[in-house]
């Protein structure tokens, strides 16, 4: 074992060679020549981290298995560690809103080795309904699935089934599945809460679990999470609207389990929120939600709600997302992001391209911004100059339900 820092040890990299006989001979160093240690500092210098993944096996694990890697590189002003992404598909090979079942399934995406990997299925009681037409137009669309995530669990928060589907009974097949019955003549089929308490998925351990049942099982709400870790749950709708739940506020301790219970925060001043499925966007150590009517702000220290400045809220025109500590909007219908100048408490266009519009399910992370358009996933890098644009391919033929980015996967299965 090699010391590296604080009396602490990185494991020898330990990558076969074949000798002359084909038997496994000694380990190979990360450099030859140089003690392990010394050979991390000079790899931990390289720019793009992708490059170093295709070289050797012990150069993989160093990306993957050793703690003082990215640590290393965030002590010399490099991007820290990478994230996967993670994305909710409705099969196509199935039949859509207008009637059948359509099969739900989380993929994720290594984005080193540019692989997709199979998540198990969420527990099979689970039914969504596929999208319907919103209440309000544009990027305020209703989703039928609402999700948040924290660095390492991926949560599906809250969804729309068909009123009186039966959750108990097992789908046909190993993914979850959405249940849309015929429509009563002149009208869609009504909708209800399609869980009850959130679907957590946690990455270091590949498995499922519950967090603790909702007060009031609700859909169409406004959802995020806190760096601490804490999921906020607003406003929204039941079975029916009812102004006591579309005004309702209440968060959960993710770090604590179902055990920890859900806590109520000050009430929303207004209903504005319900039935528009608004993300809330951790900004500055606040939880920051739009709509296309008002904006709120939650303190999550002392869980009461601040007034939005003006200028923030006239600008947040579409998806909100954080990354690098800085605040983007992005206009998909002109095709622009935006960030946030707090001093001049003003919009600034960072970005203006065509690839940028009809972008849905958006999420950023490490200078990145994430979002899906028809079968694929955009990233683009705006910490590069010039700006780089990437599309992935989605795994299977489908709609992209939803998107998150948290750590890489311990288990699952490569496709």
């Amino acid at each position: 074992m090699i010391p590296v820092e604080d009396g602490k040890e990185c494991p020898p990299s330990k990558r076969p060679r074949p000798d002359r006989q084909g038997s496994s001979s000694i380990l190979d160093p990360l450099l030859p020549g140089l003690p392990d240690d010394l050979a991390l500092l000079c790899l931990a210098r390289v720019d793009r981290i992708s490059g170093l993944w295709g070289v050797a096996r012990s150069w993989q694990r160093l990306l993957y298995d050793c703690p003082f890697f990215f640590p290393a590189r965030a002590k010399l002003g490099l991007p820290g560690g990478f994230n996967w992404l993670y994305v909710l598909i409705a099969s196509k090979n199935t039949k859509n809103s207008t009637g059948g079942a359509a099969a739900f399934q989380w993929y994720a995406f290594d984005p080193l080795a540019a692989k997709w990997h199979r998540l198990p299925p969420m527990p099979h009681d689970v039914r969504f309904e596929l999208s319907r037409r919103g209440f309000l137009p544009g990027p305020y669309s209703l989703s039928s699935i609402q999700c948040a995530s924290t660095s390492d669990k991926l949560i599906v928060v809250a969804g729309t089934r068909t009123a009186g589907a039966d959750t108990q009974a097992a789908p046909s097949s190993s993914a979850a599945t959405a249940s849309v019955p015929r429509a009563p003549p002149g009208g869609m089929p009504p909708v209800e809460p399609a869980l009850d308490s959130p679907l957590v998925f946690h990455v270091r351990t590949a498995s499922w679990s519950r967090g603790p049942r909702y007060t009031v099982p609700r859909r169409w709400c406004s959802c995020g999470t806190t760096a601490g870790g804490q999921l906020l749950v607003a406003s929204g709708c039941g079975n029916e609207w009812d102004l006591r739940t579309a005004r309702q506020a209440e968060m959960w301790d993710t770090n604590g389990g179902a055990v920890a219970g859900w806590r109520a925060v000050q009430p929303l001043e207004s209903s504005k929120l319900s039935r528009e499925a608004t993300p809330a966007v951790e900004f500055d150590g606040k939880l920051y939600m739009v709509s296309a009517r008002s904006g709120l702000v939650l303190n999550p220290g002392s869980e009461t709600w601040e007034p939005m400045p003006s200028g923030l809220t006239r600008g947040w025109n579409g998806p909100g997302v954080t990354s690098g500590g800085k605040l983007f909007v992005m206009d998909d219908t002109a095709g622009r992001i935006k960030a946030y100048d707090g001093g001049t408490e003003s919009w600034v266009c960072v970005l203006e391209d065509k690839r940028l519009k009809n972008l849905r399910n958006v999420v950023a992370a490490h200078g990145k911004i994430c979002g899906s358009v028809g079968g694929l996933i955009r990233v683009v890098d705006i910490g590069k100059s010039p700006v780089e644009f990437r599309d992935i391919e989605i795994p299977v033929e489908g709609q992209i339900m939803g998107l998150q980015i948290l750590s890489k996967l311990e288990g699952s299965v490569e496709l």
